[in-house]
């Protein structure tokens, strides 16, 4: 598991620099509860920053997956 840790760790390190431009986009997520740094990170790769092509809160729940479902 050392490899591992360390390919996992070197990754990190290379992905840092290019997140630095949406750090405050990535704190002001993780005031949600439950939310952390990675899911933040994940959240702004797939949607970005700009909300406006979202006609509504509810467009972009349910884009982002995170609208209840009845299973």
């Amino acid at each position: 598991m050392e490899c591992l840790d360390l390919a996992i760790d070197l990754l990190d390190a290379k992905l840092e620099p290019l997140t630095e431009p949406y750090a405050a986009a990535v704190r002001l997520l993780c005031t949600i509860p439950g939310m952390d740094k990675d899911s933040a990170i994940t959240i702004i790769s797939e949607i970005g920053t700009d909300m406006s092509q979202f006609d509504s809160s509810k467009r972009l729940y349910s884009r982002a997956s995170l609208t209840p479902g009845n299973n």
